[in-house]
């Protein structure tokens, strides 16, 4: 390959990198599940990552290796509205070719990102948009600056008891190297190492061809703490999708776990459904004093949703109280005193006989 080819190769390409991990990460590590974070809860993250073969022509391999570091954070600001950031920085990359010696290390394209809740409480899947604007601060030297970028997306995504699922559709326009992709992934939830799976195809719109990358990966939480990592193969004769790439990291926030729908069908956090009435009482969560808890409809603060086994507080539970608004000890009700004994009569003074 002629150096005039390799130069009009890179100059279409400009950005190297094309595929962004969630920084939230509520779903999977590269897919949401729908949900925003919410109010004042957080993620900040760190990843290793490494890629081989990230750069080809017909001919072979451009670059060979290729590792990166990459910083992320997000912030919910309401229940509804999240903001993230990522900068990617190149460590090290190594070429293969002669005529091809890009720059081995520099700064990627950092991006913003400011996502927003449209389906949540309420419905059985959860879908937010987003909207991503990629800085053209980046090393061109390194592959590592694209231009301006803006990077829209779609999620939707469902949370069941023990896996939830994402899917995404997006499209990152660039001034070189534009495409839509869709994604996919599934992920488990629980105590422990949890799995998931996520696959991603993209295709250019400047006319390249398509690729593919299947994507495995594992997250293990300890406190607020979290490690994990993600790898997997490319597929496909996209000049940009590498032989395989895997990533390294660990997280920290206070977001917590992935929360269920507001579905009664499904096991979910009373406190952020408040429409709903878990105990099937007919008083909502939101002003059930007791949610978990059935009201006893008997009559007695039957408003409150608390359920009141023993109403009178005398100790007899209603189902053997024969009193059971009434406090007493003889079976539930007040003990009745038997009326006192009635005053003896006094003898009566005889009467004086009558005269004559």
């Amino acid at each position: 390959m002629t150096w005039l080819a390799v130069a009009l190769l890179v100059g279409a390409v400009g950005d190297l990198e094309h595929l962004h991990l969630d920084a939230a990460a509520r779903g999977s590590l590269l897919v949401g599940n729908g949900q925003t974070l919410r109010g004042g809860t957080y993620r900040a993250g760190a990843s290793l990552q490494y890629s081989h073969a990230n750069l080809k022509d017909p001919g072979g391999t451009l670059l060979r290796d290729r590792f990166a570091v990459t910083i992320t954070g997000a912030a919910g600001i309401t229940h509804w509205l999240e903001f993230s950031a990522e900068l990617p920085v190149i460590v090290h990359q190594v070429s293969e070719s002669a005529a091809f010696a890009p720059s081995s290390a520099g700064l990627g394209t950092p991006f913003v990102h400011a996502k927003v809740s449209i389906l949540h409480e309420g419905f059985p899947v959860a879908v937010w948009a987003s909207l991503g604007f990629g800085i053209p601060v980046g090393t061109p030297a390194a592959l590592g600056d694209g231009g301006f970028a803006f990077l829209p997306r779609v999620n939707v995504g469902r949370v069941f008891t023990r896996l939830q699922l994402g899917a995404e559709l997006g499209a990152l326009f660039r001034e070189r190297a534009s495409q839509l992709y869709v994604s996919l992934a599934a992920s488990q939830l629980g105590e422990g190492l949890r799995g998931e799976v996520s696959v991603r195809g993209f295709v250019s719109l400047s006319g390249a061809k398509a690729g593919l990358e299947l994507l495995f990966g594992g997250r293990y939480p300890a406190g607020n703490f979290e490690l994990f990592f993600l790898g997997g193969p490319g597929f496909g004769k996209s000049l940009t999708t590498p032989t395989f790439r895997v990533y390294g990291g660990v997280a920290f926030g206070n977001g917590g776990p992935p929360l269920p729908r507001c579905t009664e069908s499904i096991r979910y956090p009373v406190d952020e459904c408040p429409e709903l009435d878990q105990d099937h009482d007919g008083i909502l969560n939101g002003v059930d004093l007791a949610p978990t808890a059935a009201e006893d409809k008997d009559g007695f603060q039957d408003e409150d949703g608390v359920p009141d086994p023993d109403n009178d507080g005398d100790g007899f539970l209603d189902a053997v109280d024969r009193c059971p608004n009434e406090a007493g000890e003889d079976e539930g009700c007040p003990v009745v005193e038997p009326p006192p004994p009635p005053e003896p009569l006094e003898p009566a003074e005889p009467e004086d006989p009558p005269e004559g």
